[in-house]
């Protein structure tokens, strides 16, 4: 049975009976002409969306379709993560090639319902098209967070510390391990990092909760970058000490047996989803002797400073500035 069997009624049905959770926070979900969502009060709303286009973002060579539709979801709940907040609901529009089947469709919606139930955001709506050629997955999600509670990236004030919540590098050996066909166990962490990343929704709750962050961002286009990003959002420099970025092991083993530079593999690394944040150095002291509130890795690895003094890295003893090193779809 093809997808012209079924067509595009039949997919929507389909995709609703993949699609089982459900919130008392939806009035109306997939169905009707639009979704009905019962407002919190006291409560700012969050908009966010990312497109997922084939042969860009992901290869459906060694991509599996669970593990896509798991992606495509969790890249968007890294935003409202990077904010402070909690998922609402989603709206999930999808273009699909001809290379997709019924099969296929429902592996993608079993990952996307997977994610959806992990982090309790439903899926409310969306479309689906069919195209020639690449497929294209873009997806909205509504968050919320307290009124003025949000984490911004432009809160960081000199004297801050800068901290990571996980070890880097696994995003971008596990792309590379895909991308060579490479099968060796030693990396499956790897792998499986970059196919199916963890937003840290829980980790941004506890740091938000706890009180004292005074910015934050997710690491998706990479370290380096990101650092830029809160910096000249924040107008403030910093520093950045080489020998305290968490790196994690699979990828240190990769990135020893290939011969890169181990620190300029880690800083452009993109697709982390970790979490970048800034955090006065009480609140970060209060975190440290809470055993960091039951978040399982967390390191500071640098401090904020004035706008004059730049941002830098510190390695062996010496300072020099951090290079700005970001994916930029029109530069490339």
């Amino acid at each position: 049975m093809g997808l012209s069997d079924v067509g595009e009624f039949g997919l929507i049905k389909r995709f609703r009976s993949h699609l089982s959770f459900h919130s008392n926070r939806i009035g109306l979900g997939i169905g009707d002409d639009g979704a009905l969502i019962k407002p919190n009060p006291a409560w700012e709303t969050i908009f966010t969306i990312d497109t997922l286009v084939e042969h860009v973002h992901y290869d459906l060579s060694y991509t599996p379709f669970e593990a896509l539709g798991w992606k495509a979801l969790a890249v968007n709940l890294s935003d409202v993560a990077a904010m402070g907040g909690l998922p609402v609901c989603a709206i999930v529009s999808l273009g699909i090639s001809d290379f997709w089947t019924i099969k296929t469709i429902d592996d993608f919606y079993q990952g996307l319902n997977a994610c959806s139930h992990a982090f309790q955001c439903p899926i409310v709506g969306g479309d689906t098209v069919r195209l020639p050629r690449d497929s294209i997955i873009t997806i909205t999600v509504i968050g919320e967070v307290e009124s003025g509670c949000a984490l911004k990236r432009s809160g960081a004030r000199p004297g801050d510390y800068l901290c990571v919540t996980g070890p880097l590098g696994d995003a971008r050996s596990g792309m590379e391990v895909l991308t060579e066909g490479n099968n060796d166990l030693e990396y499956n962490d790897a792998r499986t990092r970059f196919l199916k990343p963890v937003p840290r929704i829980y980790e941004s709750r506890k740091l938000l909760k706890h009180g004292g962050v005074t910015s934050m961002i997710d690491i998706s286009d990479g370290l380096s970058s990101e650092i830029h990003h809160i910096c000249r959002e924040s107008h403030v420099g910093c520093r950045i000490f080489a020998d305290r970025v968490p790196i994690a092991s699979s990828a240190l083993r990769w990135i020893e047996k290939r011969e890169h530079s181990i620190l300029s593999f880690v800083m452009e690394s993109g697709e982390e989803y970790e979490l970048l944040f800034t955090i006065q150095p009480e609140a970060y002291y209060r975190l440290e002797s809470n055993q960091y509130y039951g978040i399982s890795t967390l390191q500071k690895i640098g401090d904020i400073r004035k706008a004059s003094e730049g941002v830098i890295i510190e390695i062996n003893g010496e300072t020099t500035p951090l290079n700005f090193q970001c994916w930029d779809h029109f530069h490339q």
